[in-house]
């Protein structure tokens, strides 16, 4: 005669909890990942946006140095010629330019910023791909004197807006420049 012997399951129980816990481990490893693959988008956007942004200050700068040769801006020793530049940087601009007598604040006013001009609509350059809309620059011009020289010299004051491949990822740039053309 064979005795059956009582038999209390524990082998099961903890075959369920490894696989709970294994299952637990992989949802949880998903999640992580998914989470990665958002923080290197949103990275990449940001890096396209201030790319664009930093194309816009070359275009700017090469857009002033046109400027100048073509004598739309003109610059000497008596400082910048404002004939072409009608209005201030708090009311209007021509093509992209103001004037102004000190520098621009957008923090405190971002009125100039609706008035700017797309990227490479004066120096004629190809549009920048993967971007959601063109950067865009305004371009201001002051007079300051410098010790040691003659005359007052002129700064221009760039500021760029690029974005990236979403419209509301946005990089805005300020950089003085100061013209090498005369």
């Amino acid at each position: 005669m064979t005795t059956i012997k009582k038999e209390s399951g524990i082998a099961l129980v903890i075959s369920l909890v490894m696989l709970v816990l294994l299952t637990l481990i992989a949802v949880t490893g998903m999640r992580v990942t998914g989470l990665e693959e958002k923080m290197v988008g949103n990275d990449r956007d940001k890096n396209l946006s201030f790319q664009a942004a930093e194309a816009a200050l070359r275009d700017a700068e090469a857009d002033i140095e046109a400027a100048i040769q073509a004598e739309f801006i003109s610059v000497g020793a008596g400082g910048i010629n404002f004939s072409n530049l009608d209005g201030d940087c708090a009311t209007t601009t021509t093509a992209g330019y103001c004037y102004s007598l000190a520098p621009i604040n957008i923090a405190d006013d971002p009125a100039p910023l609706t008035r700017t001009v797309s990227y490479g609509s004066a120096s004629g350059v190809d549009d920048l791909e993967k971007v959601a809309q063109q950067p865009e620059y305004l371009i201001s011009a002051r007079e300051v004197q410098t010790p040691g020289e003659d005359g007052p010299s002129v700064l221009f004051t760039i500021i760029a807006v690029g974005y990236g491949s979403d419209v509301n990822t946005t990089t805005i740039l300020e950089e003085t420049y100061k013209a090498t053309s005369r």
